[in-house]
């Protein structure tokens, strides 16, 4: 059994079951599929010419000569389970060779990684924020089926529209199926718009869940983004009579609005 960039060494042995000296029997052997030679692999008298390796052997009788090369597999598996490799051994007669071959089944492994970043690293009250969840096929086969799920982050609402493509929202819940090929990343985003009141609110939390073959085992990548709360207000001060004579009672009402996006306790009007 072999894995993805694993090396392979092949043996040709060729036996002389006559009862005289065989001379000239041409091993050659074409480098299998979904494989790369090993540059300088083959042993003592082997040539190689376009994708085949050629040996000529002398066997003396009863005896046996071998001849050998190693090969690496492709990093790439999807689709390939087995290395199938085949030799022809030809005596005196060419039209009749031996074609010994062996099959070696491949051990494809399916993995992946993932990640979520946000566009900002400190967010106020009102702004937007969007979260990019990113999985990279970390394995030696394509890995199609994987689920993204995130729920909308507490203190935020969603931005209408703004999943990215093949994201349904569910509830408050976010959801794609994503297909990563050998080799290559998937990102998935959406955006979200945060709160006008960050009372006791010091970041943004959000975690996403990435599921694959096993939904035993989910990946739980996240990004917790710090918030930048503003305190702040404006006072305004007014008379109930625009105009006031002698003896006339007057009110004053002072009045303090909160401009910020946190509560804003303890000013003091003097």
């Amino acid at each position: 059994e072999v894995k993805a960039g694993e090396e392979l060494t092949y043996t040709i042995t060729v036996t002389n079951t006559g009862d005289v000296d065989y001379d000239g029997i041409t091993v050659s052997d074409a480098i299998p599929a979904n494989t790369t030679y090993k540059e300088g692999s083959a042993s003592e008298g082997g040539s190689l010419s376009g994708n085949t390796l050629t040996w000529t052997v002398d066997v003396p009788f009863g005896e046996s000569r071998g001849v050998s090369f190693t090969v690496v597999v492709a990093d790439d598996l999807t689709g390939v389970e087995s290395i199938r490799n085949a030799a022809v051994v030809t005596g005196d007669d060419p039209g009749e060779p031996q074609e010994p071959e062996v099959e070696t089944p491949t051990d494809p492994v399916k993995s992946f990684s993932s990640d979520k970043t946000a566009d900002k690293s400190e967010v106020k009250a009102g702004e937007e924020l969007t979260y990019t969840i990113t999985v990279t096929n970390t394995g030696d086969v394509d890995y199609d089926g994987i689920t993204v799920s995130d729920a909308i982050p507490a203190n935020t609402a969603y931005k209408e529209g703004s999943a990215s493509e093949g994201g349904s929202l569910s509830g408050n819940t976010l959801t794609w199926t994503v297909d990563v090929p050998f080799g290559e990343s998937r990102g998935v985003s959406f955006t979200v718009v945060v709160a006008d009141d960050l009372t006791g609110v010091e970041s943004i939390r959000n975690a996403a869940v990435v599921t694959g073959d096993d939904p035993g085992e989910p990946q739980e990548p996240e990004v917790e983004t710090p918030t930048d709360p503003v305190k702040s207000f404006s006072s305004d001060k007014t008379a109930d009579k625009s105009e006031v004579k002698a003896g006339e009672e007057l009110t004053y009402t002072i009045t303090v609005t909160n401009t910020g996006d946190v509560d804003y306790d303890g000013i003091t009007v003097s």
